[in-house]
């Protein structure tokens, strides 16, 4: 690595949960010599755990996150189901994998619509305090924007109704569940279900839509997956790697006014 560096800071990383940091070092043509992630938190689960009853596990590891605390509520309760060696039987199965689509669905929701979504959505030029839910609903109009907001709500709905809760289950145990489903739950879920599909349809064939006006003119596909593929970066954030780090938002990164603001390519998966 070349001793005199460009170096890009992007603190704090947006669009997640939890807290992050990027350091970007360049080489004197512009390529990337060396990339760190840091996480600078310390969340202490792994300590505060020992000593504590395995049943208390589903309820404790799912606070590491308040978007997906699902995955972590079953990660916790299939690992009593292998410490008491105790299958689930087909009725707690079915509930388990009930509550984790619509979690499933709430999250991709949420990413889509309200962390990623934005970028796409509204444009990754666009000012960044346009770049959110509100930016999200002027840009669909208001009419999708309550479909977002009413479908994110239906995906809760139906963890609550399985869970317990509509963030932090607290139905899961070893070798099943700690609740049931009413027949009037049941209705309940199929209904809001069945709306969530036909929205998600929406969603893919809108996606697709905008993918298709973005592809080349020879009809050709990008080579690589990536949905923002900015042309030429010019970074204006430019230090010595044993200098302090100059800070920004990842919604924010500053680029060198002479760089042409051609709008990225965007391509579908």
């Amino acid at each position: 690595m070349s001793e005199t560096v460009r170096q890009v800071s992007i603190d704090p990383i947006t669009r997640l949960e939890g807290h992050g940091r990027i350091e970007l070092f360049l080489n004197e043509n512009g390529g990337l010599d060396d990339a760190f992630f840091q996480i600078p938190e310390l969340r202490g689960f792994e300590s505060f755990c020992l000593g504590r009853q395995g049943e208390d596990m589903p309820q404790i590891t799912e606070r590491i996150c308040g978007v997906c605390p699902e995955a972590h509520h079953f990660a916790s309760t299939k690992a009593l189901d292998a410490c008491y060696g105790a299958t689930p039987p087909p009725r707690a199965k079915k509930l388990r994998e009930l509550l984790y689509n619509a979690y499933t669905f709430s999250d991709h929701l949420l990413h889509f619509y309200y962390l990623g979504g934005p970028d796409f959505l509204v444009g990754p030029y666009a000012p960044p305090q346009e770049r959110n839910i509100l930016g999200v609903v002027g840009k669909v109009g208001l009419e999708l924007g309550s479909e977002v907001i009413k479908h994110r709500g239906f995906g809760q709905r139906i963890i609550e109704i399985v869970g317990g809760r509509p963030i932090h289950p607290v139905s899961g145990i070893p070798g099943g569940q700690s609740k049931g489903i009413t027949e009037e739950e049941r209705a309940e879920i199929e209904s809001m279900a069945a709306s969530a599909v036909e929205f998600a349809q929406a969603t893919l064939g809108s996606s697709r839509a905008r993918c298709s006006r973005t592809r080349p003119s020879n009809g050709s596909s990008p080579k690589h997956r990536s949905r923002y593929q900015p042309t030429t970066w010019a970074w204006s954030t430019t230090t010595d790697r044993s200098t302090t780090t100059t800070a920004t938002s990842a919604s924010s990164v500053r680029m060198d006014p002479n760089t042409p603001k051609s709008p990225p390519t965007v391509c579908c998966p």
